[in-house]
């Protein structure tokens, strides 16, 4: 640890432990204002440390039904990994797990939890934001051997995009299931082709195996005649989602 990530870790450590001893809007609050003045080098340090409150209390039992708090837990997650490479494999694997707890129920239509339209918002940006910055070693290897995990991050994001109302909910939805599916812009170059290439094998071996599901609740999120206000906006990003997928 340099001069500096030690400065920077003595400086935050109290704030941190006030979010670890027990997280309150105020306390996420400022470490979110924290780690945002941070460098990039010292949050990719730290991130380990930074993140473990948070991914400690989203799946404590303590934070059931407490939706507002846990939005503000996954933001504040976010306010981290949007600065980092994610680099520690078992943490990657954690945090897609706690995050969907938030938003799977197997006994709802849809096997969506009924939870606020804000927490379901904040979950698919997060995991958006950790597939987005993964290390693509951990990437190639979460296809290889996670599978059921992402099928069920792919999942979840489509039937999330195919029920809920909330128009910003829904595209956030259908950029999750690119991100889960290397079909992201950020994940492409400008012919649709994935930019590393090594993961174009593993990812075509894990959309076969969800892919007739995905396809249908994509092909039902085009296809939707409800909420006209703003179904153009999320048919334009659908379809173009599906292509992608397919070739």
């Amino acid at each position: 640890m340099n001069a500096e990530v030690k400065n920077d870790f003595l400086r935050i450590k109290p704030i941190c432990d006030v979010v670890m001893a027990g997280p309150t809007q105020e306390s996420i609050s400022n470490f979110v204002a924290r780690v945002s003045a941070l460098k990039k080098e010292v949050v990719q340090a730290l991130q380990q440390y930074l993140l473990f409150p948070f991914i400690t209390h989203i799946k404590s039992t303590e934070m059931e039904k407490k939706y507002e708090l846990q939005s503000k837990l996954v933001d504040g997650m976010r306010t981290v990994l949007k600065k980092v490479t994610v680099n520690n494999y078992e943490m990657c694997i954690n945090i897609e797990t706690v995050l969907l707890q938030l938003v799977f129920d197997n006994s709802k239509p849809g096997m969506i939890a009924d939870v606020p339209e804000e927490l379901k918002y904040s979950v698919m940006k997060c995991l958006t934001d950790v597939m987005l910055n993964i290390d693509k070693s951990f990437r190639e290897r979460l296809f290889k051997t996670q599978v059921p995990l992402v099928a069920q991050a792919v999942f979840v994001s489509v039937h999330i995009a195919k029920l809920e109302k909330m128009r910003a909910l829904r595209l956030e939805a259908i950029n999750c299931v690119m991100a889960h599916t290397m079909t992201h812009p950020k994940l492409m170059d400008d012919k649709y082709m994935v930019l590393e290439r090594s993961l174009e094998t593993c990812t075509v071996d894990m959309l076969a195996s969800i892919l007739p599901g995905v396809l249908a609740a994509l092909q039902d999120v085009a296809n939707a005649t409800d909420n006209p206000g703003h179904a153009c906006r999320v048919v334009c990003t659908g379809v173009p989602c599906i292509n992608k997928i397919i070739f």
